[in-house]
């Protein structure tokens, strides 16, 4: 099975000492720990919301993979290697309140410090609210960051927010007659405003909203992000859907554009902008 990416955050929330945690960062460790005192890695021991933490834990120690941690009054990152069948040390700690506890430990290794402006697109898409969880989409990433390996410039290495931020520059800059040029966001792109991705005003004075997937045009799913798109009809803007098709397209005054086709060609050939966009720094 692939290496896959996993996330943890060692922080405030979390009931163990400061010095605890600086034991973590010096050794290159992470770890989970939970209210129930047990050094019990059955996770049918604990209570609900635990037992579900530990088996994640459990199944990343089994699987191994790469992961992100952050720590406690530490502003750089760590990132680095589980190997698969990672033994779990339970390891004797001290609550907040001076008490003794126990974590679940497991060691890194190719452990590499992740600096507080490096790796933006990363830590900018990290998991919220969250101590421990799998993280899907930034295994190419991580893998990258470990292993030393080259991070390919492609479409699909960008996150979801790079994305987007890539087809508003495009819109502000491109050549393309047929298309509307956004002259001003009016909110932030993703997820501020409800079904839409980029909203905004448009050169010729219409708004302008657009989604971005990489679904194919011909895919089921996108016919729902194109009704949600639909019904901003009425307010006569310029609707915008960036997918996987061909060509540019009109149909039912949503124009169709091809999010590697035209906007990745855009963006190969404006290289410093690329350079940017997939730069570890």
């Amino acid at each position: 099975m692939p290496l896959r990416a996993w996330f943890v955050r060692h922080t405030e929330f979390l009931d163990f000492s400061d010095e605890d945690v600086k034991g973590l960062w010096t050794n290159n460790q992470i770890a989970i720990h939970s209210m129930t005192d047990s050094e019990s890695l059955d996770p049918k021991a604990y209570g609900r919301g635990e037992r579900t933490a530990l088996a994640r834990f459990v199944a990343f120690a089994e699987e191994g993979g790469f992961v992100w941690a952050q720590y406690r009054k530490h502003k750089e990152a760590k990132a680095g290697l589980v190997e698969p069948g990672t033994k779990i040390v339970i390891k004797d700690a001290v609550r907040t309140n001076g008490k003794p506890t126990r974590l679940k430990v497991l060691q890194m290794k190719q452990v590499k410090l992740i600096g507080i402006g490096a790796h933006k697109a990363l830590r900018a898409a990290i998991p919220k609210r969250v101590a421990f969880s799998l993280w899907a989409k930034a295994t190419k990433q991580l893998q990258s960051i470990v292993t030393g390996t080259t991070f390919d410039h492609a479409w699909t290495n960008l996150s979801p927010a790079q994305q987007e931020i890539v087809c508003s520059e495009f819109l502000r800059s491109h050549a393309v007659e047929v298309l509307p040029r956004l002259k001003w966001l009016s909110l932030p792109t993703g997820g501020t405003y409800p079904d839409v991705d980029i909203c905004g005003l448009a050169a010729d004075g219409k708004r302008l909203f657009a989604q971005v997937t990489y679904y194919e045009k011909t895919h089921p799913f996108l016919a729902k992000k194109v009704a949600n798109l639909l019904k901003f009809k009425s307010e006569t803007p310029h609707l915008l859907m960036f997918c996987r098709c061909d060509t540019i397209e009109i149909r039912d005054s949503v124009i169709y554009i091809p999010i590697e086709g035209m906007v990745f060609n855009w963006l190969q050939a404006n290289p410093s902008y690329a350079s940017e966009c997939f730069s570890p720094s």
